[in-house]
């Protein structure tokens, strides 16, 4: 996960340890389920990062079930390009979700100043999406909000744009009820949609294909 600096006024989460191991140390963003910090596990210093769904979110029963629903359906993954989920629980009336931390930028970065992209680039970036996604679908998930932002491209020693995966949040089991959740709202990012998902319709694999096609 990408760390974004902004200009926030001092968050009193900054410096507590979560479930007596993991200790937040700086602010990464804010998502639709929740807040991801950048952690360090206090007994072997290892960084990683930390979703939690505090407040009202944490008291609401639909949305803890769907919180768990991604930890449990994300912690089956275990593919290179996928963001790998470490722990989930509850602590000192917070639900968190604890991942592997990746240092780098998401696409939606890379597109806004560096693009357009070369063929070969964005066919590399893309292909590594595919292959993320071939496992998950493999296991009867979908993630239902591929877009460039859920893509981190990092660089390493052995390859350049490494992708990472993420945010398999809004992910369904195939055999579970179709594009329409919490009380019949649709989710997920409308430019990246597949028409049936837009109408509500039952979902699988080929929506996240149709949103890989939008994306590149």
């Amino acid at each position: 996960v990408v760390e974004v600096r902004t200009n926030v006024q001092a968050d009193p989460l900054i410096g507590n340890v979560i479930a007596e191991r993991y200790k937040i140390l700086s602010l990464i963003g804010r998502g639709g389920m929740g807040v991801v910090y950048k952690a360090e596990h206090v007994r072997i210093g290892k960084l990683l990062a930390i979703k939690l769904l505090a407040g009202e979110l944490a008291r609401d029963k639909d949305t803890v079930k769907r919180f768990k629903r991604e930890a449990e359906m994300a912690s089956k993954l275990s593919h290179p390009n996928t963001v790998q989920i470490f722990d989930f629980g509850r602590a000192d009336n917070l639900m968190y979700l604890v991942m592997e931390y990746v240092s780098g930028r998401d696409f939606a970065w890379i597109i806004q100043h560096e693009g357009p992209l070369a063929f070969a680039r964005a066919a590399r970036i893309g292909a590594q999406v595919c292959a993320s996604l071939s496992e998950a679908h493999s296991y009867g998930v979908i993630h239902r909000d591929l877009k460039p932002e859920n893509v981190m491209v990092a660089e390493t020693r052995s390859q350049p744009d490494f992708v990472k995966v993420l945010d398999f949040g809004l992910a369904k089991l195939r055999d579970q009820d179709g594009g329409i959740t919490r009380a019949g709202s649709i989710v997920g990012t409308p430019y990246y949609m597949a028409p049936e998902h837009i109408r509500g319709d039952r979902v699988d694999g080929r929506t996240d294909i149709y949103s890989i096609g939008a994306m590149l």
